[in-house]
Parts: structure tokens; C-alpha cells; sequence
């Protein structure tokens, strides 16, 4: 059964240098598997920064709504961390955490480059600001030379346990994450059209992080649900304890 997603949780972070196939290794295979198997959860995307500011990674994880991140499951997997989760968590940087109720959503699909403009206002938008921008965005830049395919805007807010501190605290305002998928990279053509449609309909809007990223893997729910949580990667967190002291 297909769920519609109300809801992202977008994290973002960099990682110690020198432990970054582990990294890889247990993202990928433990660590967001575990996450998209809570009940609610849709899918979990790990993206890399290609641009040169920026934490080294997104991960992004689509939701019926935000009362998954209120589950017993996912406070479990938060408070009873595997071991391999455990030894993770210390060499985590620049951690940052948003819960973001989904406002918007115009296209259609996925696309391997993500483009995100994170803009904050003293107002809240209304909703059909939100989508008169998105659709202008979309009809621009779909035939122009990134061939973006969809356009999602999120509102941020707070919601769930947290294993992490953020790096940085949140700040007054309405805040706000731009989300365009595109066949190519995009990132100043689409935030230059983004800019002139704020200024065209008069949104008080400062972007205030932006980041290119390129899709790494992806896991959807319907291929690790099960009763109970996945079982830990002990075997392959063995292969990576024998070269670390």
C-alpha cells in the first residue's frame, strides 16, 4: 500500500574523516534501515553534499505525519541504540535535527540532485504563497537545464526524542526548508529564480543555508517491515572493531 507523506525529518551532519567507510557502512546498512522500519515511516534517503559549505551529509526520511517521530518504537531505537549505533554517536559533527510538517508538494517522482534553501520569516507564509512559488519554480526550471521533476516545501518545527544535540539552537521566525529534485545539478540557477519569485511576490524571505546534494540510497518501508526492530549488525560492526582501538 502507497502512504502519502505529511511529514520530513531532515537531518543533517558531517562525521570524523577518518572513519568514514565505517560511516558508510553502518548508515546505510543499520542505522536507517532501523529508522524506516518504525510503523508510519515511508522511506529513508541518504544524500552527500556536492558543494563546497555544508555538513558532508542529508538524510531524509518521509512520514505519514509527525506522530511516527511520537512512537514507542522510535523513542526505542533512540534511548536503546544498538552497539554499533552507540560507538557511532560519539563521532558524529555538526549535527543538526529538523522535524518539518510537508506544506507543499508539486511534480511528480525523485530525481538523484536535491537542491534545498532553507529561508526563515517573521510571518508564517500562507499556503498559497507556498504553492504559487513552488509551481512558478517548477514550471521554470522542469524544461531548463537541471530538468527539475518535483518541488516540496516543509515547515520547521520540533517533535520526537533526540539522541544528539544540535549544533546550532533554533532561532525566532518561521523557518522554512525548499526541497527541488532535479535530473542535473541546479543550485545557483534554481536558487537565482527562487530569489526573484520572492521579490516578484513580495515574500520577506532570507535564505539562509543552501546546500547541493546527490542521492546516495534509499529504503522504503515495504522492505524492511517486520513485527519487531531489525536485528543489530553485529558481524559487520566486527569486521570494523578489529582495526579500531
Amino acid at each position: 500500500m502507497n502512504s502519502t507523506a505529511n511529514a520530513v525529518l531532515a537531518i543533517w551532519n558531517d562525521f570524523d574523516r577518518t572513519l568514514l567507510h565505517e560511516y558508510e557502512c553502518w548508515h546505510t546498512l543499520e542505522h536507517v534501515p532501523e529508522r524506516v522500519w518504525v510503523p508510519g515511516m515511508i522511506s529513508g534517503r541518504r544524500y552527500r553534499n556536492v558543494a563546497q559549505a555544508g555538513p558532508r551529509y542529508l538524510t531524509l526520511y518521509d512520514m505519514e505525519n509527525l506522530d511516527v517521530l511520537d512512537r514507542d518504537e522510535y523513542a526505542d531505537l533512540v534511548h536503546n541504540p544498538t552497539p554499533w549505533s552507540a560507538r557511532m554517536r560519539q563521532s558524529f559533527l555538526s549535527f543538526q535535527r529538523q522535524p518539518c510538517e510537508l506544506l507543499s508538494v508539486i511534480g511528480t517522482g525523485t530525481a538523484r540532485m536535491l537542491s534545498v534553501f532553507n529561508t526563515r520569516s517573521e510571518e508564517p507564509l500562507s499556503h498559497s504563497d507556498i504553492v504559487d512559488v513552488s509551481r512558478s519554480l517548477l514550471d521554470e526550471l522542469s524544461t531548463a537545464e537541471t530538468g527539475t521533476v518535483r518541488v516540496r516545501v516543509a515547515r520547521v518545527t520540533e517533535r520526537g526524542p533526540q539522541a544528539i544535540s544540535n549544533a546550532t539552537q533554533a532561532k525566532e521566525g518561521n523557518e522554512y526548508l525548499w526541497m527541488t529534485e532535479s535530473l542535473e545539478p541546479g543550485l545557483p540557477p534554481i536558487g537565482s529564480k527562487l530569489d526573484d519569485l520572492f521579490v516578484a511576490m513580495k515574500l520577506a524571505l532570507a535564505v539562509e543555508y543552501s546546500g547541493l546534494y546527490e542521492l546516495l540510497s534509499q529504503v522504503d518501508h515495504g522492505s524492511v517491515v517486520a513485527e519487531s526492530r531489525p536485528p543489530a549488525k553485529i558481524q559487520l560492526m566486527s569486521r570494523f572493531s578489529s582495526g579500531r582501538s
